[in-house]
Protein backbone atom coordinates (compact mmCIF):
# COMPACT_ATOMS: atom_id res chain seq x y z
CA UNK A 1 0.00 0.00 0.00
CA UNK A 2 1.17 3.66 -1.00
CA UNK A 3 0.44 6.91 0.24
CA UNK A 4 -1.00 8.61 -2.48
CA UNK A 5 -1.86 12.15 -2.96
CA UNK A 6 -3.43 13.44 -6.02
CA UNK A 7 -4.08 17.35 -6.45
CA UNK A 8 -7.04 18.47 -9.18
CA UNK A 9 -8.68 14.38 -8.32
CA UNK A 10 -12.22 15.65 -8.52
CA UNK A 11 -11.23 16.06 -11.93
CA UNK A 12 -12.29 13.84 -14.95
CA UNK A 13 -9.02 12.55 -15.01
CA UNK A 14 -8.22 12.60 -10.94
CA UNK A 15 -11.29 11.51 -10.22
CA UNK A 16 -10.95 8.25 -11.87
CA UNK A 17 -7.78 6.77 -11.28
CA UNK A 18 -8.65 7.78 -7.62
CA UNK A 19 -11.44 4.94 -7.91
CA UNK A 20 -8.78 2.50 -9.54
CA UNK A 21 -6.28 3.18 -6.86
CA UNK A 22 -8.92 3.04 -4.14
CA UNK A 23 -9.78 -0.38 -5.16
CA UNK A 24 -5.70 -1.22 -5.23
CA UNK A 25 -5.94 -0.87 -1.25
CA UNK A 26 -3.77 2.93 -1.12
CA UNK A 27 -4.38 5.25 0.62
CA UNK A 28 -5.72 8.43 -1.39
CA UNK A 29 -6.00 11.88 -0.11
CA UNK A 30 -7.19 14.44 -2.66
CA UNK A 31 -6.47 18.46 -2.87
CA UNK A 32 -8.89 20.01 -4.93
CA UNK A 33 -10.43 23.64 -5.32
CA UNK A 34 -13.65 22.36 -7.64
CA UNK A 35 -13.09 25.32 -9.86
CA UNK A 36 -13.93 23.10 -12.81
CA UNK A 37 -14.47 19.87 -11.13
CA UNK A 38 -17.24 18.46 -8.75
CA UNK A 39 -17.19 16.28 -5.53
CA UNK A 40 -19.91 14.42 -7.37
CA UNK A 41 -16.91 12.28 -9.25
CA UNK A 42 -15.88 10.73 -5.79
CA UNK A 43 -18.95 10.57 -4.37
CA UNK A 44 -19.01 6.68 -4.48
CA UNK A 45 -14.87 6.83 -3.02
CA UNK A 46 -16.27 10.16 -0.80
CA UNK A 47 -15.44 7.38 2.53
CA UNK A 48 -12.55 5.70 1.23
CA UNK A 49 -10.68 9.10 0.24
CA UNK A 50 -9.39 12.15 2.63
CA UNK A 51 -10.65 15.67 0.70
CA UNK A 52 -9.36 19.02 0.98
CA UNK A 53 -10.57 22.16 -1.07
CA UNK A 54 -7.67 24.00 -1.00
CA UNK A 55 -6.47 26.81 -3.64
CA UNK A 56 -3.50 25.30 -4.87
CA UNK A 57 -2.61 28.99 -6.18
CA UNK A 58 -3.06 31.14 -3.19
CA UNK A 59 0.49 31.19 -1.43
CA UNK A 60 -1.26 32.37 1.83
CA UNK A 61 -2.46 28.75 2.05
CA UNK A 62 1.33 27.00 1.93
CA UNK A 63 1.32 26.80 5.54
CA UNK A 64 -2.16 24.56 5.83
CA UNK A 65 -0.31 22.62 2.84
CA UNK A 66 2.82 21.84 4.57
CA UNK A 67 0.28 20.27 7.71
CA UNK A 68 -1.23 18.10 4.83
CA UNK A 69 2.29 17.18 3.56
CA UNK A 70 3.75 16.43 6.38
CA UNK A 71 0.79 14.51 8.48
CA UNK A 72 0.14 12.39 4.92
CA UNK A 73 3.53 11.52 4.33
CA UNK A 74 2.68 10.81 0.97
CA UNK A 75 5.16 7.71 -1.10
CA UNK A 76 3.82 9.43 -4.16
CA UNK A 77 1.66 12.49 -5.84
CA UNK A 78 -0.43 12.50 -9.16
CA UNK A 79 -0.22 16.44 -9.95
CA UNK A 80 -3.45 17.26 -12.42
CA UNK A 81 -4.30 20.65 -10.90
CA UNK A 82 -4.38 23.62 -13.48
CA UNK A 83 -6.67 25.55 -15.67
CA UNK A 84 -8.35 22.93 -18.45
CA UNK A 85 -9.71 23.26 -21.51
CA UNK A 86 -9.67 25.51 -24.74
CA UNK A 87 -12.69 27.13 -23.87
CA UNK A 88 -11.13 28.84 -20.29
CA UNK A 89 -7.95 29.05 -22.32
CA UNK A 90 -9.16 31.25 -24.44
CA UNK A 91 -11.87 33.35 -22.00
CA UNK A 92 -8.66 34.22 -19.48
CA UNK A 93 -5.34 32.96 -21.27
CA UNK A 94 -3.62 35.07 -18.90
CA UNK A 95 -4.92 34.24 -15.42
CA UNK A 96 -5.21 30.49 -16.84
CA UNK A 97 -1.30 31.04 -17.12
CA UNK A 98 -1.13 32.23 -13.95
CA UNK A 99 -2.53 30.13 -11.72
CA UNK A 100 -1.03 26.90 -13.09
CA UNK A 101 2.69 28.75 -13.00
CA UNK A 102 1.53 29.91 -8.86
CA UNK A 103 0.48 26.04 -8.04
CA UNK A 104 4.12 24.99 -8.85
CA UNK A 105 5.96 27.37 -7.44
CA UNK A 106 3.70 26.53 -4.10
CA UNK A 107 3.51 22.68 -4.22
CA UNK A 108 7.21 22.15 -6.31
CA UNK A 109 9.65 22.98 -2.83
CA UNK A 110 7.01 20.74 -0.50
CA UNK A 111 7.53 17.71 -3.19
CA UNK A 112 11.29 18.64 -2.61
CA UNK A 113 11.31 19.28 1.40
CA UNK A 114 8.90 15.65 1.63
CA UNK A 115 11.07 14.02 -1.32
CA UNK A 116 7.41 13.00 -2.83
CA UNK A 117 7.76 11.35 -6.32
CA UNK A 118 5.75 13.31 -8.36
CA UNK A 119 3.68 12.12 -11.32
CA UNK A 120 3.40 15.56 -13.67
CA UNK A 121 0.05 16.04 -16.04
CA UNK A 122 1.79 18.01 -19.04
CA UNK A 123 -0.13 18.22 -22.43
CA UNK A 124 0.35 17.13 -26.17
CA UNK A 125 -0.13 20.93 -27.17
CA UNK A 126 3.98 21.25 -26.41
CA UNK A 127 4.59 19.15 -29.56
CA UNK A 128 2.86 21.62 -31.67
CA UNK A 129 2.18 19.86 -35.25
CA UNK A 130 2.89 16.12 -34.81
CA UNK A 131 5.62 15.00 -37.71
CA UNK A 132 4.95 11.88 -39.47
CA UNK A 133 4.80 8.66 -37.22
CA UNK A 134 3.23 11.03 -34.59
CA UNK A 135 4.74 12.85 -31.57
CA UNK A 136 7.80 11.10 -29.73
CA UNK A 137 9.20 12.15 -26.56
CA UNK A 138 12.20 13.32 -27.59
CA UNK A 139 11.00 15.65 -29.96
CA UNK A 140 12.34 19.15 -30.34
CA UNK A 141 8.87 20.84 -28.77
CA UNK A 142 6.91 23.78 -30.44
CA UNK A 143 4.54 26.22 -29.25
CA UNK A 144 2.62 29.22 -30.69
CA UNK A 145 3.92 33.22 -30.24
CA UNK A 146 3.60 35.40 -27.58
CA UNK A 147 0.33 37.02 -27.63
CA UNK A 148 -1.75 33.57 -29.10
CA UNK A 149 -4.23 32.67 -26.61
CA UNK A 150 -3.51 29.05 -27.05
CA UNK A 151 0.02 29.47 -26.48
CA UNK A 152 -0.65 30.32 -22.85
CA UNK A 153 -1.59 26.99 -21.87
CA UNK A 154 1.35 24.86 -23.51
CA UNK A 155 3.51 27.60 -22.22
CA UNK A 156 2.36 27.25 -18.38
CA UNK A 157 2.93 23.06 -19.09
CA UNK A 158 6.24 23.25 -20.88
CA UNK A 159 7.32 26.24 -18.07
CA UNK A 160 6.60 23.79 -15.40
CA UNK A 161 8.22 20.80 -17.14
CA UNK A 162 11.99 22.56 -17.03
CA UNK A 163 11.06 24.40 -13.16
CA UNK A 164 9.96 20.23 -11.98
CA UNK A 165 13.99 19.41 -13.58
CA UNK A 166 15.23 22.07 -12.28
CA UNK A 167 14.43 19.86 -8.70
CA UNK A 168 16.12 16.62 -7.38
CA UNK A 169 12.43 14.59 -6.20
CA UNK A 170 11.61 11.95 -8.43
CA UNK A 171 9.23 12.41 -11.04
CA UNK A 172 7.78 11.29 -14.12
CA UNK A 173 6.08 13.64 -16.89
CA UNK A 174 2.91 12.64 -18.92
CA UNK A 175 1.62 14.31 -21.66
CA UNK A 176 -2.04 13.60 -22.50
CA UNK A 177 -3.74 12.97 -26.10
CA UNK A 178 -7.58 13.47 -25.79
CA UNK A 179 -8.59 11.50 -23.09
CA UNK A 180 -12.28 10.56 -23.07
CA UNK A 181 -14.32 8.19 -21.54
CA UNK A 182 -17.58 8.35 -19.26
CA UNK A 183 -18.09 11.45 -16.64
CA UNK A 184 -16.07 13.42 -18.87
CA UNK A 185 -18.50 17.07 -19.53
CA UNK A 186 -18.54 19.15 -22.63
CA UNK A 187 -18.49 22.79 -20.56
CA UNK A 188 -14.88 23.75 -21.48
CA UNK A 189 -14.49 22.59 -24.59
CA UNK A 190 -13.89 18.70 -25.21
CA UNK A 191 -15.17 17.72 -27.98
CA UNK A 192 -16.49 14.12 -27.87
CA UNK A 193 -18.50 14.92 -24.94
CA UNK A 194 -20.08 17.65 -26.82
CA UNK A 195 -20.82 15.70 -29.64
CA UNK A 196 -22.61 13.22 -27.84
CA UNK A 197 -24.67 15.84 -26.10
CA UNK A 198 -25.79 17.34 -29.17
CA UNK A 199 -26.78 13.57 -31.22
CA UNK A 200 -28.69 12.46 -28.09
CA UNK A 201 -30.42 15.61 -28.39
CA UNK A 202 -30.64 16.02 -32.28
CA UNK A 203 -29.05 19.35 -32.20
CA UNK A 204 -26.42 20.14 -35.27
CA UNK A 205 -22.99 19.16 -34.09
CA UNK A 206 -20.50 21.87 -34.58
CA UNK A 207 -17.10 21.14 -36.14
CA UNK A 208 -14.46 24.20 -37.06
CA UNK A 209 -13.03 24.96 -39.92
CA UNK A 210 -13.30 22.16 -42.54
CA UNK A 211 -12.76 19.21 -40.21
CA UNK A 212 -9.73 17.79 -41.35
CA UNK A 213 -7.95 17.89 -37.85
CA UNK A 214 -6.37 15.03 -36.99
CA UNK A 215 -6.51 13.92 -33.69
CA UNK A 216 -6.48 10.38 -31.39
CA UNK A 217 -8.50 9.49 -28.31
CA UNK A 218 -7.58 7.45 -25.55
CA UNK A 219 -10.00 5.62 -23.39
CA UNK A 220 -9.76 6.74 -19.73
CA UNK A 221 -9.82 3.25 -18.62
CA UNK A 222 -6.43 3.09 -20.63
CA UNK A 223 -4.99 5.94 -19.83
CA UNK A 224 -5.84 5.13 -15.71
CA UNK A 225 -3.67 1.90 -16.83
CA UNK A 226 -0.94 3.60 -18.06
CA UNK A 227 -0.45 6.16 -14.72
CA UNK A 228 -0.79 3.31 -12.43
CA UNK A 229 1.88 1.41 -13.99
CA UNK A 230 4.41 4.80 -13.80
CA UNK A 231 4.35 4.23 -10.11
CA UNK A 232 7.11 1.83 -10.53
CA UNK A 233 10.36 3.32 -9.78
CA UNK A 234 11.81 2.16 -12.81
CA UNK A 235 9.74 4.78 -14.75
CA UNK A 236 11.60 7.87 -12.59
CA UNK A 237 12.80 10.48 -14.42
CA UNK A 238 11.06 9.75 -17.97
CA UNK A 239 8.52 11.22 -20.25
CA UNK A 240 5.51 9.31 -21.47
CA UNK A 241 3.07 10.43 -23.85
CA UNK A 242 -0.59 8.76 -22.60
CA UNK A 243 -2.78 8.22 -25.77
CA UNK A 244 -3.69 5.45 -27.90
CA UNK A 245 -2.24 5.48 -31.94
CA UNK A 246 -5.28 3.50 -33.27
CA UNK A 247 -7.82 5.42 -32.50
CA UNK A 248 -6.82 8.52 -35.20
CA UNK A 249 -9.54 9.98 -37.33
CA UNK A 250 -10.01 13.71 -38.47
CA UNK A 251 -12.90 15.60 -36.19
CA UNK A 252 -15.52 15.20 -39.38
CA UNK A 253 -14.87 11.57 -39.08
CA UNK A 254 -15.83 11.80 -35.52
CA UNK A 255 -18.65 13.86 -35.73
CA UNK A 256 -19.69 11.73 -38.86
CA UNK A 257 -19.59 8.35 -36.50
CA UNK A 258 -20.75 10.21 -33.32
CA UNK A 259 -24.37 10.25 -35.59
CA UNK A 260 -23.88 6.73 -37.33
CA UNK A 261 -23.55 5.31 -33.51
CA UNK A 262 -26.24 6.61 -32.37
CA UNK A 263 -28.96 6.75 -34.94
CA UNK A 264 -28.92 10.38 -34.52
CA UNK A 265 -30.68 13.15 -36.88
CA UNK A 266 -28.19 15.57 -36.01
CA UNK A 267 -26.35 17.43 -38.84
CA UNK A 268 -22.47 18.74 -39.01
CA UNK A 269 -22.44 22.09 -38.70
CA UNK A 270 -19.34 23.93 -40.14
CA UNK A 271 -18.08 27.11 -38.47
CA UNK A 272 -15.25 29.34 -39.09
CA UNK A 273 -12.97 29.42 -36.81
CA UNK A 274 -12.91 33.11 -36.03
CA UNK A 275 -16.98 32.81 -35.72
CA UNK A 276 -15.94 29.93 -32.69
CA UNK A 277 -13.13 31.70 -30.99
CA UNK A 278 -12.15 34.99 -32.36
CA UNK A 279 -9.53 36.18 -34.96
CA UNK A 280 -6.62 34.89 -33.09
CA UNK A 281 -7.57 31.56 -32.66
CA UNK A 282 -4.51 29.17 -33.49
CA UNK A 283 -5.33 25.63 -34.66
CA UNK A 284 -2.95 22.53 -34.51
CA UNK A 285 -4.04 20.44 -37.53
CA UNK A 286 -1.90 17.38 -36.93
CA UNK A 287 -1.75 15.70 -33.57
CA UNK A 288 -1.52 12.18 -32.14
CA UNK A 289 1.17 10.56 -30.30
CA UNK A 290 3.82 7.90 -30.88
CA UNK A 291 3.09 5.52 -28.11
CA UNK A 292 5.83 3.05 -28.72
CA UNK A 293 7.57 4.22 -25.31
CA UNK A 294 4.24 3.43 -23.31
CA UNK A 295 3.57 0.59 -25.40
CA UNK A 296 6.90 -1.78 -23.71
CA UNK A 297 4.40 -2.16 -20.60
CA UNK A 298 1.33 -1.34 -22.04
CA UNK A 299 -1.39 -1.79 -25.08
CA UNK A 300 -4.63 0.35 -24.96
CA UNK A 301 -7.28 -1.92 -25.32
CA UNK A 302 -10.22 0.83 -26.32
CA UNK A 303 -11.18 1.37 -30.11
CA UNK A 304 -12.94 4.35 -30.95
CA UNK A 305 -16.42 2.69 -31.45
CA UNK A 306 -16.25 0.77 -28.27
CA UNK A 307 -15.66 4.26 -26.79
CA UNK A 308 -18.36 6.25 -28.41
CA UNK A 309 -20.93 3.25 -27.80
CA UNK A 310 -20.02 3.28 -24.28
CA UNK A 311 -20.78 7.43 -24.11
CA UNK A 312 -24.16 6.45 -26.10
CA UNK A 313 -25.33 4.01 -23.88
CA UNK A 314 -24.26 6.88 -20.35
CA UNK A 315 -27.77 8.41 -19.16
Amino acid sequence: MSRILITGGTGFIGSNLAKRLVEDGHEITIIDNLFTSSTANIQDIVSNVKYFNIDLSNKHNVNDLDNIFRLGEFDICYHFAASIGVKLIYKDSSSALHNSFNINMNLFPLFEKYNVKVIFSSTSEVYGESEEGGSKETDILKIFAPGKPRGSYACSKLMSEFLLKSYTFPNVIVRFFNVVGKGQVSTYGHVLPMFIEKARAGESLPVFGDGEQIRSYCHILDAVEMLVLLMDSKHDGEIYNIGNDKNICTVKQLASGVIRLMNSTSEIEYIPFEDALGSNFEEIFVRFPCTDKIKEYYTCKYNLETIIRGLRDVK
